[in-house]
């Protein structure tokens, strides 16, 4: 009798399948000999899936299913995809992948209802009874202390059989302390300085020490602004936002409503974007007079804007910044991005030229009957004759601007029965030949 014993290279070699119809990846765009198939029949080459899996990796939003295991699904965020053969993150370099792992372990141990040893340069998962708040870390693979399941402050006295934390007062509980000074024993001097807060969504205790204000939960993966938790107004309203708020679904309280996209653009960056997301009206009254608040794009639902004739490969805006949210759920987005797009040049005349180059910017999913785009500045027009704003504009010693119109096109492609719509805007620059006159004519007479 003879068997096959399968190592995870026979299992890469059953994911990665050869690109014999010269599929494109759903990333970059290109052709490769090597791809990765999801259940929804997306190719991703093997360059691309290595560096969205670490990307994925160190923002910790793998997903942990029960019968498959710690996984990820399509780029493109398909239902059902999760790849089942997990050896597949191998492809990540040898550190990536051990830290997958132990990711991988502790969501097993958090699924199950378990808890992490709160200890320094420990971190043991165990599962255990649920009504038991004394845990003890087993020396044979963790550290030996004892801890509190609900704060996970260290037991000191071995021989209490109830924390500190279950019989204290309500202002003491509500009080944050620093991990480090419980274990340490000591307290920060005041309130001010203790960095400690709750995650909005899982409760765990997060400790800062500096840095950026964008916090993101080890457990859960939320991300959550630390600075909209300063005060109980700010809290109570980003709670009462946020409670049954889902980013993926459109702000529309019926399907068939149009969610308004309103796009300005300056010739830096994108002016603003502006849309209306009733889930977030409120009444200042109720929260002390608070009339906005500034929140965490990425927790939000925003329109897939992208420019189409994009020259530096990124075709969306993927830079994290905050968007400002009215009360009366008008969202304004000022994105940091820099576009580089192409320009088909002219030299025919040089240098006396004259150049057109355009940025075309759309959603890429939504169609004209569910996002329609329109002009920040005129609401009505389809065209405008300046439609870029040059509030912050530095003029060129080497091109001079003719005109910048803008253009609302409204377009059927040939894949769709549905309109899509977009934005061009076009600007119009005259070389300055004094220079060159100068320096290349003139001599030449």
């Amino acid at each position: 009798m003879a068997c096959q014993i399968s190592t995870p290279d026979n299992y890469l070699s059953s994911v990665i399948q050869e690109n014999e119809h010269e599929h494109e990846c759903c990333i970059c765009l290109d052709n490769k000999d090597l791809t990765i198939v999801f259940d929804c029949h997306h190719h991703v080459c093997l360059a691309c899936f290595k560096q969205y899996a670490i990307t994925k990796l160190n923002s910790r939003q793998f997903k942990y299913d029960l019968d498959i295991g710690y996984s990820l699904g399509c780029p493109n965020g398909c239902a059902n995809t999760l790849l089942r053969e997990l050896h597949i993150f191998r492809l990540m370099d040898k550190s990536n992948y051990e830290r997958y792992k132990a990711f991988g372990a502790e969501e097993y141990v958090l699924y199950h209802q378990g808890v992490i040893c709160p200890m320094p340069c420990c971190g043991s998962g165990l599962i255990l009874d649920e009504n038991n708040l004394k845990i003890k870390c087993p020396s044979s693979i963790g550290c030996g202390k004892t801890f509190c399941r609900s704060c996970k402050a260290l037991w000191e006295d071995e021989t209490v059989q109830t924390c500190p934390c279950q019989t204290a007062d309500e202002n003491d509980r509500n009080q944050p302390v620093s991990l480090w000074s419980q274990l340490f024993g000591y307290r920060r001097s005041t309130a001010s300085s203790v960095m400690v807060k709750k995650c909005p969504r899982c409760s765990v205790k997060t400790e800062k020490d500096g840095g950026c204000n964008a916090i993101s939960c080890t457990r859960c993966g939320m991300t959550w602004c630390w600075i909209s938790f300063g005060s109980d107004k700010t809290n109570k309203l980003y709670q009462y936002l946020m409670s049954n708020y889902n980013k993926n679904v459109r702000p529309v309280r019926n399907n068939s409503d149009v969610v308004t996209v309103k796009l300005g653009l300056k010739l830096i960056q994108i002016a603003d974007v502006e849309w209306q997301d009733f889930s977030f009206i409120w009444s200042p009254e109720e929260f002390d007079g608070v009339e906005y608040i500034q929140m965490p794009s990425d927790l939000i639902w925003k329109p897939d804007l992208v420019l189409y004739n994009n020259a530096d490969g990124d075709y969306q805006i993927t830079t994290r910044s905050k968007a400002q949210i009215r009360y009366d759920g008008t969202v304004i987005w000022n994105p940091p991005m820099i576009y580089k797009s192409y320009c088909a040049i002219n030299i025919a005349y040089y240098p006396f030229d004259i150049q057109n180059c355009t940025l075309k910017f759309g959603t890429w999913t939504y169609h004209g009957l569910l996002v329609n785009l329109q002009f920040l500045t005129n609401n009505e027009s389809t065209v405008l004759e300046r439609g870029w704003d040059l509030e912050d504009y530095v003029p060129s010693i080497e091109w001079e601007i003719l005109s910048l119109p803008a253009i609302r096109h409204e377009i059927v492609y040939a894949c769709c029965v549905e309109v899509y719509l977009d934005l061009t805007f076009v600007c119009i620059v005259q070389r300055k030949p004094l220079f060159y006159i100068v320096n290349l004519i003139v001599p030449c007479i």
